[in-house]
C-alpha cells in the first residue's frame, strides 16, 4: 500500500485539527454530563421537597377553608338565620383545586425524575464509548500522524542532496565533444587567422 504525499505540511494541519477536535468533544462531554446532574439535581433535591412542601401547606389551607364553612353553616346569625356561606365555599374550592394541582405537580416531577435517572444510565455508556475512542482511537491516530510526519520529513532531507547533486551542473553536460575549429571543418593551417605570411623574394 502506498500513497503520494505532495505537501508534508499538510499532515502537521491535519493533527494540530484532530487535537482541536478532540478538546472540543472531550469538553462538549463534560458539558452535557454536567447538564444531565444539574437536571436530577432540580427534579430530586429541588422540585421534589417543593411539591411536597406545598402539598403540606395546600393542605392545611383546605383544612382552615372547611373550618370556616363549617362554622359558618353551624352558627346563625344576631337574627337567627344562617349566614351566606358562598364566600367560605368559594375558597374551600380554590384551596382544594390548589392542593391537586400540587399533587399533580409531585407525581409529574417523580415520573421525569424516573425517566431521567434510565435515560441518564444510557447517556453515560453512551459517553463512556465516546470518551474511549477519543482517548484510544484518536489519540493514536495523532501519535501515527507525529511518526508519519516525522519520517517524511527525514526523507525529504536526506533526498534533497542526491536530487540536487544529479542536475548540479546541466550545461556542462551539453557542452559539444569537439572543438569550435574542428566543427567547422578547418584544420589548423588553413584558419585564415592562422595562416603565416610566407617570405617573398627581394629585400628583406
Amino acid at each position: 500500500m502506498s500513497a503520494r504525499v505532495d505537501d508534508i505540511s499538510a499532515l502537521s494541519m491535519m493533527k494540530v485539527a484532530l487535537v482541536k477536535f478532540t478538546e472540543s468533544a472531550q469538553q462538549s462531554i463534560s458539558d452535557a454530563e454536567s447538564d444531565v446532574r444539574r437536571t436530577l439535581h432540580w427534579l430530586d433535591l429541588e422540585q421534589t421537597p417543593y411539591w411536597n412542601g406545598q402539598i403540606r401547606k395546600r393542605g392545611e389551607l383546605v383544612s382552615r377553608c372547611k373550618e370556616a364553612l363549617r362554622q359558618k353553616q353551624l352558627f346563625k346569625d344576631s337574627t337567627g338565620g344562617r349566614s351566606s356561606a358562598v364566600d367560605e365555599l368559594k375558597a374551600l374550592a380554590r384551596a382544594e383545586t390548589m392542593l391537586k394541582d400540587a399533587y399533580e405537580k409531585l407525581a409529574a416531577t417523580r415520573a421525569h425524575l424516573r425517566k431521567m435517572q434510565r435515560l441518564e444510565m444510557d447517556f453515560r455508556g453512551q459517553m463512556q464509548k465516546l470518551s474511549s475512542t477519543l482517548q484510544l482511537d484518536v489519540v493514536n491516530g495523532i501519535a501515527r500522524l507525529t511518526a508519519l510526519t516525522a519520517t517524511l520529513g527525514d526523507y525529504a532531507e536526506s533526498d534533497a542532496p542526491a536530487q540536487a547533486g544529479s542536475v548540479a551542473n546541466p550545461v556542462s553536460s551539453q557542452l559539444p565533444s569537439q572543438s569550435p575549429v574542428e566543427e567547422t571543418g578547418l584544420n589548423h593551417k588553413d584558419s585564415p587567422d592562422l595562416k603565416q605570411e610566407e617570405p617573398t623574394n627581394g629585400t628583406v
